[in-house]
């Protein structure tokens, strides 16, 4: 059977792309997968399409995207406001069900959306990747009206729709976030299944959800832990041949893996504004320093730059975003620990047995992973944090590193478990599919 992925991350910066493309192997043990809808489609800055009849021919879209980026300039503010009032918007409505109409309603003139439409109806089957990307606020994110809209889209063309990889958790306010999370509701029950990646989703969909079936299974980055044996970075002495084209020399220092080293990362709370994080990184590495290990910088996405003024201030190596997601996941897994606010880099290091010191993320986002991978504590820091958080937080990673290799083997013991957790996800869709045809010959059979 032919699976449709959508939100598919693999041609994303953010290191989540390794998410993806674990993913992506897990279904083809089971399935085709000879199609997807990439991630990139979620943000207006980086979509091929967005906004439609527009005053600006839609071969010069690339120059209208720009602009969406520039809306603070007044004369670009102006022109933005003359274009809705001819009659622009965006083709990704706040309601999913205006979102199809939509699709359909311009397809004509715009051979991407029909090219939507037709991967949509020659799919046997959709997997959508919920990723962190299903999130319920009073300005509703773009990505989850997508993905919702990718679901209803689906369900309308009677296909079978699968909702996987997801954290759920209850609307950060009142207003529109309570009323798009009331149509999710709708949209996410006539999935015909949902596996939710963290122990707290997991509980908060039970009570929310009316879904016929329903797992909690970790998240598909964790099957990596099959291939951690290829993953190393032992006898690598010049860190600058992982550096990627354009291969700038991004730290004056280069990166040294012979040495024990402790990583630290950034987050998306922190990159929100990278002023104060900066101050807070410069002291946070200056106390970390304190401890005597080497420290590496990780900017595992294209936020997290400002980590490179910190970086240039202590003259410290930093792994570039553009790096390549498996040599990351190995120098993450064979650090001493780990500081970070970012989900999928924090699963990258636990392959590897590497303890995290996580920071806070939106939602539940990072507690959940520490439930999950069974911490003693789900306690997060402060994404940016001030002189006390950073005073604990180094008091947990002197902690963690007390605990050496009695800690890395206990990560690694809960790690094995989830990996084989993961091959229960082609299972549940099997077991759903093979529901949908019992129910079928039995209706045949009343019908004769």
């Amino acid at each position: 059977m032919k699976v449709l992925l959508v939100g598919d991350n693999r041609s994303s910066l953010n290191w989540g792309r390794a998410a993806s493309i674990a993913l992506h192997e897990v279904l083809s043990r089971s399935f085709e997968v000879p199609e997807s809808i990439q991630g990139s489609l979620f943000s207006l800055q980086t979509a091929d399409f967005g906004y439609v009849n527009t005053l600006m021919p839609q071969r010069h879209y690339s120059v209208f995207r720009k602009l969406l980026t520039k809306r603070d300039h007044l004369v670009v503010r102006a022109y933005l406001a003359l274009e809705h009032m001819a009659g622009a918007q965006d083709v990704i409505d706040e309601d999913p069900l205006k979102s199809v109409r939509n699709f359909h309603r311009f397809s004509s003139r715009y051979p991407v959306l029909q090219q939507l439409l037709d991967s949509i109806q020659s799919a046997d089957l959709i997997v959508v990747d919920g990723d962190g990307d299903i999130h319920f606020t009073d300005t509703p994110r773009r990505q989850t009206s997508f993905l919702l809209a990718m679901m209803h889209l689906g369900q309308s063309h009677a296909k079978p729709v699968f909702l996987v990889n997801v954290m759920m958790a209850p609307p950060t306010g009142r207003g529109k976030s309570e009323s798009t999370f009331n149509v999710a509701k709708g949209i996410i029950s006539r999935c015909k299944a949902l596996s939710l990646r963290d122990p707290l989703s997991y509980q908060f969909a039970q009570k929310q959800l009316a879904s016929p079936l329903m797992r909690m299974i970790p998240d598909s980055l964790f099957a990596w832990y099959e291939q951690m044996p290829d993953f190393q970075t032992q006898g690598l002495k010049n860190g600058d041949c992982i550096l990627p084209y354009p291969e700038e020399q991004i730290a004056r220092k280069r990166l040294d893996f012979t040495r024990p080293y402790v990583c630290i990362g950034g987050g998306a709370v922190s990159a929100a504004d990278p002023d104060r994080a900066t101050e807070a990184y410069i002291k946070l590495v200056e106390a970390i320093q304190k401890i005597g290990l080497e420290i590496i910088l990780v900017e595992s996405d294209a936020p997290d730059r400002y980590l490179r003024k910190v970086a240039a201030m202590f003259e410290i190596g930093i792994i570039p975003a553009a790096a390549s997601v498996r040599m990351a996941t190995s120098i993450l897994a064979n650090a001493r620990a780990f500081v970070t606010g970012r989900y999928h880099p924090a699963i990258m290091a636990s392959l590897g047995g590497t303890p995290c010191i996580l920071l806070d993320s939106h939602g539940h986002k990072m507690r959940g992973l520490a439930v999950t991978l069974a911490y003693e504590s789900a306690q997060t820091f402060s994404a940016i944090p001030d002189a006390n958080e950073i005073s604990r937080i180094v008091l947990e990673l002197r902690k963690v590193l007390e605990q050496g290799e009695t800690l890395r083997r206990q990560i690694l013991a809960r790690v094995s478990d989830l990996a084989k957790e993961v091959g229960q996800l082609p299972l549940l869709l099997k077991e759903s599919l093979a529901q949908d045809n019992v129910e079928a010959l039995s209706a045949d059979s009343r019908q004769n």
